[in-house]
């Protein structure tokens, strides 16, 4: 029950960011971000993303928490609220790609999705939003940290379902041609 009403705080803070700050939905939350230097920095609408982005879409990145994240939302709709992290955290901070396309992919696959959480969630993850997360955790680092991870990862990562635990968790040992 504490993790769902913790949920729910959270959904009505971004509420809240997103009355007083209607502008995050075109623009970063904290000016000073403005001007990153993003791959693909143009809106989504505008037209499609690079190669790296459509990799990450597919669930081809070669990071098996990620590709199974992504593989999961694709064909279910649902991705669980640590591996949205994980795999938005990927996109901006390892592949460098601008955060509104993920906004917006989700957006568009998420059956549970919310335009508001969904919006903080990816401002923060990129750190131009609210309380910003500086620093991105390492796929393989956070794969680790759940044992409940693993049957999720070969599932939807089918060519790793071959590998023992430690290898579909170590993303060396599953290089993708």
């Amino acid at each position: 029950m504490e993790t769902f009403v913790n949920e729910l705080i959270w959904r009505e803070f971004y509420i809240q960011v997103l009355w007083f700050n209607p502008g995050v939905l075109d623009a970063e939350l904290q000016e000073d971000c403005r001007d990153l230097a993003w791959r693909d920095h143009w809106r989504p609408e505008e037209r499609p993303a690079g190669e790296a982005f459509q990799r990450w879409c597919r669930g081809e990145t070669g990071f098996p928490i990620v590709d199974a994240g992504m593989r999961e939302m694709n064909a279910t709709g649902f991705m669980h609220n640590r591996v949205r992290m994980i795999t938005a955290m990927f996109l901006t901070k390892d592949l460098h790609v601008w955060w509104m396309h993920g906004e917006s992919y989700f957006m568009q696959r998420l059956v549970d999705g919310e335009i508001a959480s969904n919006n903080g969630g990816w401002q923060w993850s990129a750190s131009t939003g609210t309380d910003a997360a500086r620093v991105a955790p390492r796929p393989e680092g956070r794969s680790r940290l759940s044992t409940t991870t693993t049957p999720t990862v070969a599932g939807q990562a089918r060519p790793l379902s071959r590998l023992n635990r430690r290898g579909v968790l170590r993303p060396t040992a599953c290089r993708v041609s």
